[in-house]
């Protein structure tokens, strides 16, 4: 069953290999995680947003065409635009997990769930955002 003390060491010493590189690119993953991005530009592009995969606002940019809106409406085109940012950050972050791990990989299905479930949540109504 256990074959010789040579192959079974071999087999140990290939396990604790294949669990090094599964650390190393889980590690990998995590600072290109932690990189990523998702823009998105209002649909007359008066405001555009950046986000990290967490949807934290990390950049905002408004044009002088912002300053000629309402208060309220300018308020609610940033939250619907960070909101469309943010649903690109997932997708990013979804396909970052499946190029890593696999589509089918149970860490890639988590990730798909999670961001799913956030973007229900979160989306926008009746929007033309676009993402840049």
């Amino acid at each position: 069953m256990w074959g010789s003390p040579d192959e079974a060491m071999a087999r140990v010493n290939a396990q604790v290999a294949e669990a090094q590189q599964r650390a190393e690119r889980a590690t990998a993953v995590r600072i290109e995680m932690d990189a990523l991005r998702g823009k998105a530009k209002s649909p007359k592009g008066e405001v555009e947003v950046e986000v990290d995969t967490s949807g934290r606002l990390v950049g905002l940019e408004l044009t002088s065409d912002a300053m000629d809106l309402g208060e309220r409406e300018l308020s609610k085109l940033i939250v619907a635009t960070s909101r469309a940012a943010a649903a690109k950050a997932g997708e990013l972050a979804v396909e970052l997990a499946a190029d890593a791990f696999g589509q089918e990989s149970s860490i890639t299905e988590r990730f798909r769930e999670e961001i799913s479930e956030r973007n229900a949540k979160a989306a926008p109504v009746d929007s033309d955002i676009k993402y840049v």
